[in-house]
């Protein structure tokens, strides 16, 4: 950029933060600090308009670094998958990404202290990350797009234009409530898939909670679809998108989301498998806000969890607490820090609290005997985490980074309804998805590893999947 540039840019970037700041303290009269990142990561009173523009601005200081993406990850091996001798075994791609909402980075720059002390506040700019986000998005060229934390006005004025110029269809859902303007969004490439049928969802409205998470189900089916007998077959998929609350002390209410998310996939798979006639698999994705082998994550994966056996605020691992063998609450301690009123939060018809036998809870779960009073919940899904938790050499995988702390909490779940949920009997439907390899995380080469950085837009790093989906008439 030419000095007459610079200079000009750094004329603006005052006036706009000069009027920001103005335009900030009146928004801010009357209301409380923010703690947390979005209700989606904790909870803040601070109300605001979902098209505010007068946020502040960072300044255009260290400015002379050059802004790009990771085009070198590298792809995991090929994962060991047996699928039937008639079966479609064409593949598909599938991307996660929480893209760090421009209006959550902005009320929330602490968080990015260590980027913005080495890079300047050039390096939370939306008008720079928005486009390394649409060109890595872009890149890839995934089949199917899963993003979160994208502001509605730059879904509508950015993302979708830009991305249906391309042959995407999108389906967008704000957080409800009027403190927020991020939601998450779901494309689809129409070359590949065509939506049937789609269903938005809001937390606050499906369970006994006041937060404003979201999700987004679509019904998707491949065109073109046969078998090994050459009868054309109506191969259809559900695709979730969810961005579960981010409270590491809540997990209860997380549980409680998830749980009302996967009842609603349900729904629309009978429904769906009803018509088709074959099985519909399910593909979930997003950002969980919790640790691999957290009580949350063990609940996703095996479709059962005692809520007696953890207490509340170690359930998403963020906190301590993994599920295996690592600070697991006994039964006494855990009811002391569950209320009934807690637990009526997963379900209100739950009558009473009562400590159960742990060696029978999931015999129990999954044989249908499960009383309301035992508190065991189950949902009716078998899923199976595309990247794991290290990669094919062993090295930890991590999905996002803040001030050097990796952690885990986006996921690519890839599955079906279990044989007594799936409405067909469990005896002649086949099919399901199954992962072939996914893109390993990019090498940090920062100095403390914190994002966002020069390589990377935002503070998660995507998440991509190559996956198969497979079915048979029932």
């Amino acid at each position: 950029m030419s000095a007459v540039g610079r200079g000009a840019l750094g004329d603006a970037s005052r006036m706009a933060r000069s009027s920001g700041r103005a335009g900030w303290q009146r928004s801010q009269r009357g209301a409380s600090s923010p703690h947390n990142r979005g209700a989606g990561r904790g909870n803040r009173a601070r109300q605001c308009s979902p098209y505010r523009r007068d946020v502040r601005r960072p300044s255009s200081r260290n400015e002379s670094f050059e802004y790009s993406f990771p085009k070198d990850r590298q792809w995991s091996g090929e994962i060991a998958t047996t699928l039937p001798m008639d079966s479609d075994t064409r593949r598909f791609t599938v991307m996660a990404y929480n893209l760090l909402a421009d209006s959550l980075a902005m009320e929330n720059q602490y968080l990015y202290r260590s980027s913005i002390e080495r890079l300047g506040r050039k390096i939370l700019d939306w008008r720079y990350r928005e486009a390394r986000l649409l060109d890595e998005i872009l890149h890839h060229s995934p089949d199917i797009v899963c993003l979160q934390e994208l502001d509605e006005p730059h879904y509508k004025y950015s993302f979708a234009p830009r991305l249906q110029s391309v042959g995407y269809h999108g389906i967008y859902k704000r957080r409800s409530g009027n403190s927020h303007s991020d939601g998450v969004a779901t494309f689809v490439k129409t070359s590949s898939f065509k939506i049937v049928e789609h269903m938005e969802i809001e937390y606050r409205l499906e369970t006994d909670t006041d937060r404003d998470n979201v999700g987004v189900i679509v019904i998707v089916e491949r065109s073109g679809a046969a078998d090994g007998s050459n009868k054309s077959v109506q191969q259809r998929m559900c695709v979730a998108n969810t961005h579960l609350l981010y409270n590491p002390k809540r997990g209860l209410i997380k549980i409680a989301q998830f749980r009302a998310l996967a009842n609603k996939m349900r729904l629309l798979i009978q429904q769906h498998q009803s018509m088709t006639k074959s099985v519909v698999p399910a593909v979930l994705c997003g950002d969980f806000n919790c640790l691999p082998n957290s009580f949350v994550y063990h609940y996703v994966r095996t479709g059962v969890a005692d809520l007696l056996t953890m207490s509340e605020h170690l359930m998403s691992g963020q906190q301590g607490g993994k599920f295996f063998g690592i600070d697991v609450a006994d039964s006494a301690a855990a009811r002391s820090r569950l209320s009934l009123k807690s637990i009526q939060t997963i379900d209100p018809e739950i009558e009473d609290v009562q400590p159960l036998n742990r060696e029978s809870t999931q015999k129990r779960a999954f044989s249908g005997t499960t009383r309301k009073t035992n508190h065991i919940i189950d949902h009716p899904f078998d899923f199976t985490s595309v990247y794991g938790t290290h990669d094919d050499r062993g090295v930890p995988l991590y999905s996002t980074c803040v001030d050097g702390r990796r952690e885990t909490v986006d996921y690519v779940w890839v599955g079906s309804l279990r044989d007594e949920s799936d409405g067909s009997g469990g005896s002649t439907c086949r099919g399901g998805v199954v992962p072939v390899r996914y893109l390993k995380p990019p090498v940090l080469t920062t100095r403390n590893g914190s994002t966002p950085d020069e390589t990377l837009p935002s503070d998660h790093v995507s998440l991509l999947a190559e996956l198969i989906m497979w079915t048979s008439q029932c």
